[in-house]
């Protein structure tokens, strides 16, 4: 559904449902955005940031996290302490095309969605 939506919106969306594929093609592919559920099988949403974070610091900056678990202190400490932009299940539409206006500075881009 993530991937419907950004294509309504007019990204070109690529969806990854390993994490650790989709850090692979952070590597080998330019995307301008990360929307990464904060709960993933494999790894969390702190892990995957991280990872990218080591690898492509600039796209780390550009993440958008989306989380139903509001009752988990350890998610939402790390949602708190991150600058990155952050939505909770469930979100509308226009909260998730203005969460990616912010990271993207209002340009349309290429945005990887890692989704559970």
């Amino acid at each position: 559904m993530l991937f419907e939506l950004l294509r309504l919106m007019g990204y070109d969306a690529t969806v990854f449902i390993s994490p650790h594929e989709a850090l692979d093609a952070t590597e080998r592919r330019s995307f301008d955005a990360i929307v990464c559920d904060y709960h993933m099988p494999v790894m969390n949403g702190r892990e995957f940031y991280q990872q990218v974070a080591a690898r492509r610091p600039e796209l780390a900056r550009r993440m958008v996290f989306l989380t139903g678990d509001m009752s988990d202190d350890g998610t939402l400490e790390f949602l708190e302490s991150n600058a990155n932009q952050h939505l909770f299940k469930p979100f509308q539409m226009v909260e998730l095309q203005n969460v990616l206006n912010h990271c993207l500075a209002h340009d349309f881009g290429r945005v990887i969605a890692n989704a559970a």
